[in-house]
């Protein structure tokens, strides 16, 4: 294992942007727009788990917003993964969860987008030039990925192998 010494480059590598937004029941029977909404009485949320990037954005947002996690029936409810908190969806179980637009898809649900993610790789510049790191930036940028990003829907690939180096 190689260490990344503090003076040495590394490149951000954009892998793409992902929607990430409420997950409903099919028609949004609720009416649900915003995170607002959440604190509402008849809500039942599903969360992600502590951890999570999608819970620190969640817990972020809350906050600006001034709404106590106690007002939210469920917030202590947590799923691992974006497909788990659509599947609970999908069964009643809950009636919102904050997940991706791919997730809200698989299990036909509406989804209310509300950011956008952009996915990056960390390429230290000690290992930027060799055989396996050139051949993963040539897979990333080929037609083919692309489009089967694309067809996952809620993925944005315009910027896909954007190179910044820090």
């Amino acid at each position: 294992v190689k260490r990344i010494l503090p003076n040495q480059a590394v490149a951000l590598v954009t892998v793409a942007k992902r929607d990430l937004g409420l997950i409903l029941p099919a028609g949004n029977p609720q009416k649900i727009k915003t995170l607002a909404d959440l604190a509402r009485p008849d809500m039942r949320w599903i969360n992600r788990q502590a951890g999570s990037g999608t819970r620190v954005w969640l817990d972020v947002q809350l906050q600006r917003l001034g709404i106590k996690t106690e007002a939210i029936t469920g917030y202590d409810q947590e799923r691992a993964t974006h497909l788990a908190v659509a599947q609970v969806i999908a069964q009643g179980e809950a009636t919102a969860g904050l997940g991706i637009y791919p997730a809200a898809i698989a299990y036909e649900l509406d989804f209310i987008p509300l950011t956008q993610e952009v996915y990056q790789l960390i390429i230290p510049q000690a290992i930027w030039q060799t055989p396996v790191c050139q051949a993963l930036l040539g897979m990333m940028t080929s037609p083919d990925f692309l489009e089967m990003v694309k067809a996952m829907g809620g993925y944005e690939t315009a910027v896909t192998g954007d190179v910044t180096w820090l």
